[in-house]
């Protein structure tokens, strides 16, 4: 049976939003993570689906410079960002695109974002 990434990636970008609807302290530091306050690891998450978006829809490989963002505006950010992301990876999975392995398809972008989103939302919920 196949996996829905999209689906999987639409639930997990929102449950990170809740994590951070629900004003935590964002001086908290990430356990599986331990460099990181969970700051840091939301930076992180919305700054990969931004190249991921952009990797996407312009076939640009740089990363896009990342502007700086005040606390207050952390959540806003961060699901502005996923629901970018979700509106580049509804094409044609087929459709051609540069990855950073032998699968050089947008599928590839949208299975790598589904495990990134998985893996950095479980470290959200349990800092």
């Amino acid at each position: 049976m196949p996996v829905d990434h999209l689906a999987h990636l639409t639930a997990d970008l929102d449950r990170v939003s809740r994590v951070l609807d629900a004003g935590p302290d964002l001086d908290t530091r990430v356990a599986a993570c331990p460099d990181w306050a969970l700051r840091e690891l939301v930076l992180h998450l919305g700054r990969v689906h931004r190249w991921a978006t952009s990797v996407v829809t312009t076939g640009e490989r740089s990363r896009p410079e990342d502007a700086p963002v005040r606390d207050e505006e952390l959540a806003g950010w961060f699901e502005d960002g996923g629901g970018e992301l979700l509106a580049a990876l509804v094409v044609d999975a087929r459709q051609p695109c540069w990855g950073f392995g032998p699968q050089q398809d947008v599928s590839f972008w949208l299975r790598r974002q589904a495990h990134e989103t998985a893996v950095h939302r479980v470290d959200a919920e349990r800092p």
